[in-house]
């Protein structure tokens, strides 16, 4: 198996058992507290996986390593990563939790009138949360920003290695 697809699938699933644990552990239903950043963790473990995918790719292919070739496998990393992560998300969505968006949209709209925010605006933004939410803008979301989350950090880490290596010899 390419080491690509490898760390991808491992990274979509590490994504997804983090999300069941923010769930069974309460943090998704949590507005306030620890509950809104727990969900931060979930950009840390495709920030690890392209980590390990750079360095595991670095010591295969040696000093025909470069950047291109970094950027390229931490794309196809997360563009892996990220379909996993939309599958699970649409179970998540639809069987496993599917009362969460009304609970969000209640607490976002509840923080809207508290700031007195016009009545005609929070229904627009209600329109646009219920709109990005459907399974199609929903999939672009998820693939567009998972591969950016490991194309990203791939054009810090690989011209890093790349030092690294030409500073150890």
């Amino acid at each position: 198996m390419k080491p690509e697809l490898k760390y991808g699938l491992l990274s979509g699933l590490g994504v997804c058992l983090w999300i069941l644990a923010e769930y069974f552990l309460g943090l998704r239903a949590a507005p306030s507290g620890i509950g809104q950043y727990a969900g931060f963790v979930s950009n840390l473990i495709p920030l690890l996986a392209v980590w390990l995918l750079l360095k595991k790719k670095q010591a295969e292919l040696g000093p025909f390593f470069s950047v291109w070739r970094g950027v390229l496998a931490g794309l196809s990393m997360s563009l892996a990563a990220s379909l996993v992560i939309y599958c699970f998300q649409v179970y998540y969505n639809h069987s496993l939790n599917p009362g969460w968006q009304e609970q969000a949209l209640g607490v976002k709209v509840a923080q809207l009138r508290s700031l007195h925010v016009a009545e005609t605006d929070i229904r627009e933004q209600i329109v646009h949360f219920r709109r990005e939410n459907d399974a199609l803008p929903m999939l672009l979301s998820v693939v567009l920003s998972s591969t950016l989350l490991g194309g990203l950090p791939a054009c810090l880490i690989s011209p890093w290695l790349i030092w690294r290596a030409g500073k150890a010899r």
